[in-house]
C-alpha cells in the first residue's frame, strides 16, 4: 500500500495564498471590532462576578446580562421593570405595593441583590423593594438562575442579581435626562464619566419622584365604598433619589483598584386596600427608605 503525496507547486502555493489572506481577514475585523468597542462607554469590570469553569458549569448557572442599551431601548428606569425582562423572571407586587422580583419562583429572599458585587439587604424582613432601585447609573445588570456561584456569597439558593455601575472610557463622557408625566411625575438624571491614563472617575445622579397616579372615569361609581372618591389614586406618592461616585486606578491589564460611594433617599406611600378588608383601612407610608455604600474593589493579575 502506498501513500500518496502531492508534488504540485502550483497546488502548494495557491494554498498558501488562501491561508495567508484568511489571517489578514481575521486580523483585520478583530482590529475593527476592538476600535468600535473603544468609543463607548462599558460596564464596570471589578463589579462583575466572574465565574471561571466548564462551559457545562455555566449553561447550568443560565447567568445572562441586561445591557445598557436594552435599558435605553426598552425604557426600563427601575430594576423591577429591567429583570423583568430576563427569561425566567417575573416581576408582581406584594401587599406594600413593592417591586417582587420572581427569579424561576424564589422570591427576593433566596434571590439576594448585588450593587458592584457588594450584597444590599434590608434588616426588617429580608424583601427588597426592587421599584427603589433605579437603572440611570448602571451599566449593566446581571443576573443568575438556578446553581449560582458560591463567589457571591450566602443565601443564592434561587440565584443572584447584581447590578454593574459603569466605566468611562473616554476622556470626557456623559448624558442628561429630563422627563416628566402625569399626576406630577417627573424624572432627572445625570452622568459624568473622566479618564486620563490609568486613573478614571464616574459620578452619576438621579431622581424619580411622582405625587400619584390617575384613575379611570367611573371608578368611584364601580366601587361599593371606594376609599379614593377623586381622580387620582390617594397615598400612592413616590420619591427616590440616588448619588454615586467611584475613583479607580488601572495600572495594568488585569489589575484594577477602585473606591466608591453610594448613596440613595426614597419615600413612598402604599395605595390602600380598595375591597372590604376586615382589619379597616390602613395608610402605610415609609418617609425614610434610604441606603448607604462605601466600598473598596480590588484585583492584581
Amino acid at each position: 500500500m502506498q501513500a500518496h503525496t502531492n508534488n504540485n507547486p502550483y497546488q502548494r502555493l495557491q494554498c498558501s495564498v488562501l491561508s495567508v489572506a484568511l489571517l489578514i481577514s481575521l486580523s483585520c475585523f478583530a482590529s475593527a471590532h476592538a476600535e468600535d468597542t473603544d468609543k463607548t462607554g462599558k460596564p464596570f469590570e471589578l463589579g462583575r462576578v466572574v465565574v471561571q469553569g466548564q462551559k457545562a458549569t455555566r449553561s447550568a448557572a443560565g447567568e445572562s446580562a441586561i445591557s445598557r442599551e436594552q435599558l435605553d431601548t426598552l425604557n426600563r428606569e427601575t430594576v423591577g421593570e429591567a429583570v423583568a425582562i430576563a427569561p425566567g423572571v417575573s416581576l408582581s407586587h406584594n401587599s406594600r405595593n413593592e417591586a417582587m422580583v420572581y427569579v424561576r419562583g424564589f422570591d427576593p429572599r433566596q434571590v439576594p441583590v448585588f450593587l458592584d458585587g457588594i450584597p444590599q439587604y434590608v434588616p426588617y424582613d429580608g424583601y427588597i423593594d426592587f421599584d427603589r432601585f433605579t437603572t440611570f447609573g448602571l451599566g449593566e445588570i446581571h443576573v443568575a438562575k438556578g446553581a449560582a456561584s458560591l463567589l457571591y456569597g450566602p443565601n443564592t439558593l434561587g440565584g443572584a442579581i447584581n447590578l454593574v455601575s459603569r466605566k468611562p472610557t473616554q476622556p470626557l463622557e456623559g448624558d442628561v435626562r429630563l422627563g416628566a408625566g402625569s399626576r406630577g411625575e417627573r424624572k432627572a438624571a445625570a452622568n459624568l464619566g473622566m479618564r486620563k491614563g490609568d486613573w478614571y472617575l464616574q459620578a452619576g445622579w438621579s431622581w424619580l419622584d411622582a405625587d400619584s397616579f390617575p384613575l379611570p372615569d367611573g371608578f368611584k361609581d364601580y366601587k361599593a365604598k371606594p376609599t379614593d372618591t377623586g381622580d387620582e389614586r390617594e397615598n400612592a406618592y413616590r420619591s427616590d433619589r440616588r448619588a454615586s461616585i467611584k475613583l479607580g486606578y488601572a495600572p495594568g491589564e488585569r489589575s484594577e483598584f477602585a473606591i466608591g460611594y453610594v448613596k440613595q433617599d426614597g419615600e413612598k406611600g402604599n395605595p390602600v386596600y380598595t375591597g372590604r378588608a376586615s382589619g379597616g383601612i390602613r395608610y402605610w407610608r415609609w418617609p425614610w427608605w434610604d441606603k448607604e455604600s462605601l466600598y473598596f474593589i480590588g484585583n492584581i493579575g
